[in-house]
């Protein structure tokens, strides 16, 4: 059996999602939500809909009321819900697209297997970084690398052409 509420406030379905998630009591009865918002920011009676798998009793509608007039422009959820969208996403796709534009390089073509891992060992903050959406640690760590081997160290399997080129796309996000 599933029952359905409604409420109305403008509010990130992400950020609804992840309230409801932390909260221990309503974890457990949410099925699912949903939350609509005109184009212009504004948002119609009854745009937020949430369905439970019982009947909430009074105090349960209550802890659900809570849970939706918490969310807010200052509520530390709405504000890293808006962190994530705004910054976080866009900075792990490009992470994520440098990635295969590297991967596409080929910097493994003609390498033996103790160079491919040393190429990875070596790289391995970068692309953990670059995962991340951390553009600036894998810069940093990059241009650690890429001085090592101007300055005369040999590092097993890493070229400079290559890491010239990750650079420049990286500083050009």
């Amino acid at each position: 059996m599933m029952e359905k509420y409604y409420y109305t406030k403008a509010i990130s379905t992400e950020a609804l999602a992840d309230r409801i998630l932390l909260d221990d009591t309503m974890y457990p009865l949410v099925k699912g939500t949903s939350v609509s918002q005109n184009m212009d920011g504004t948002v119609d009676d009854d745009n937020i809909e949430i369905q439970t798998n019982v009947v909430l009793n009074s105090a349960q509608l209550d802890a659900m009321a809570a849970i939706i007039n918490m969310l807010g422009p200052m509520d530390s959820i709405m504000i890293r819900s808006d962190i994530e969208k705004q910054h976080v996403l866009p900075a792990v796709a490009f992470g994520r697209s440098i990635l295969d534009k590297v991967s596409a390089y080929n910097l493994y073509t003609q390498k033996t297997d103790a160079e491919v891992d040393n190429i990875m060992s070596e790289l391995q903050s970068v692309i953990i970084s670059l995962s991340i959406g951390s553009i600036g640690s894998a810069t940093r760590r990059l241009n650690e690398i890429r001085d090592r081997v101007i300055g005369g160290e040999v590092i097993l399997g890493v070229e400079i052409e290559p890491i010239d080129e990750f650079l420049k796309r990286l500083s050009r996000y």
